[in-house]
């Protein structure tokens, strides 16, 4: 197929790169990163639950006092889990210097190795990300503060080392309190849970297995400097293709929810672990603010009723069910 120059050049321009995609921006301590919206974040790695050795109801017991430990969380909150499923694992051994223990162990490996492409490792990561920092809610305290005292707010705003000041001053109280907060959520999940807040080198090591799906490149990335993580972790070639997207050498299919299911229950996405093939599952979960979710549940269920009693129904030839008459 010939393409016109003018295409082809349409088609670079709308090229961008990759690390413009990328949201994580810079470290700010040990354990703690920047987003480039604003937005403050630390991970956990977690030794999840095996389900396959726990009964039904014990699998709901862990899942509802993990969701009561969710429930602490505020709205000012957005809360990730991440489950990075990997085949080709190293699996760790040993010797023992017995000739016989040896010789068993070398075959177990050599039987484990050939069919390593079936075989999966699955490691689970926490995401908390604080996004006390909005420029919204800042707007909003700058007004409050300049009704109240409009000069030295206004002073504050325009002087250039008191701004970096306040910035900083403000910057430092959202780390205090992301931390206090992921302290306190790892309190409530210990008891069920083996979790630990990662330092920013196993940080970066994760959000490395994030953008490069390679092995090879994403375990041997290391951090350079705590800045411009973004174009550090771009390390793979990514191209769109027709039907899929092309990372370096993995081809890629994205599916998501469109709608939330009728009902959920635990362990309900377990399936996902059983896929014959290298995924990343990943889901969001943040509070929603109650006034808005009433309103919600009173306007869906007045457009219910009112469906049922419109003019278009007493209009139709077919009389309604007992069924219906029954609902009303």
């Amino acid at each position: 197929m010939v393409h016109k120059a003018r295409n082809i050049w349409k088609e670079f321009e709308q090229t961008g790169a990759l690390n413009a995609l990328i949201p994580v921006f810079a470290f700010l301590d040990e354990h703690t990163f920047l987003t480039k919206s604003g937005d403050l974040g630390i991970a956990f790695r977690v030794r999840g639950v095996d389900y396959e050795c726990l009964d039904p109801s014990q699998v709901d017991h862990v899942a509802r006092r993990f969701e009561v430990a969710l429930r602490s969380l505020t709205e000012d909150y957005r809360f990730y889990q991440y489950l990075l499923k990997r085949n080709c694992p190293s699996i760790p051994y040993r010797t023992y210097g017995s000739p016989v223990v040896d010789k068993a162990i070398k075959g177990r490996m050599a039987f484990l190795a050939d069919r390593s492409d079936t075989l999966y490792s699955l490691d689970l990561y926490f995401v908390l990300l604080y996004e006390g920092l909005r420029t919204e809610k800042n707007w909003r305290q700058t007004l409050d503060a300049m009704r109240r005292n409009p000069v030295s707010t206004i002073s504050e705003r325009l002087s250039g080392g008191k701004a970096v000041a306040l910035l900083d001053f403000e910057l430092m109280r959202a780390m205090q309190t992301l931390r206090a907060k992921a302290n306190g959520f790892l309190i409530q999940i210990q008891d069920f849970l083996r979790a630990e807040i990662l330092e920013k080198h196993d940080t970066y090591r994760f959000l490395a297995r994030l953008t490069n799906y390679a092995p090879y490149r994403s375990d041997s990335m290391q951090l350079k400097f705590d800045a411009f993580l973004d174009q550090q972790l771009a390390g793979s070639a990514l191209e769109c293709q027709r039907d899929h997207l092309q990372l370096q050498d993995h081809a890629i299919r994205i599916l998501s929810v469109t709608e939330p299911p009728a009902q959920t229950f635990a362990n309900m996405l377990h399936a996902l672990m059983e896929l014959p093939s290298n995924a990343i599952v990943v889901s969001e979960w943040k509070r929603a603010d109650n006034f808005k979710i009433r309103k919600l549940i009173r306007s869906k269920r007045r457009h219910h009723h009112n469906s049922k009693t419109s003019l278009t129904n007493y209009l139709s030839d077919s009389q309604p069910s007992e069924r219906s008459n029954a609902d009303r």
